[in-house]
């Protein structure tokens, strides 16, 4: 199964919950993505946090775009189960005031 879960309010809410059920996840043999609204360069805090579990290779900001697509179109990736405080982000343009300050 191919997870992918959001940074900034849903990964940042609890990462030590989050970590236990991703390192679980990863255990099991199931691939796990970070997938942001945030611009590239807003990434360093997603890599040096969650990418330290996940790696930081699969830890991806979209600039805003929709999520589903941008996995398809740019990491060539379908996911199965997304894990996101704003599930209209994965398939539309996220509202600008959500993102980080």
């Amino acid at each position: 199964m191919i997870l992918a879960i959001d940074f900034d309010e849903t990964y940042t809410r609890d990462p030590e919950l989050w970590d236990g059920l991703l390192g679980a996840a990863l255990t099991r043999g199931h691939r796990v993505f970070c997938v942001s609204a945030r611009h590239e360069r807003q990434m360093g805090e997603v890599r040096a946090t969650i990418g330290r579990l996940i790696g930081p290779e699969v830890c991806f900001g979209t600039g805003g775009a929709p999520k589903r697509r941008f996995m398809a179109e740019v990491a060539d990736t379908h996911v199965d189960v997304w894990i996101d405080d704003a599930p209209e982000s994965v398939v539309e343009i996220p509202d600008p005031g959500q993102g980080p300050a």
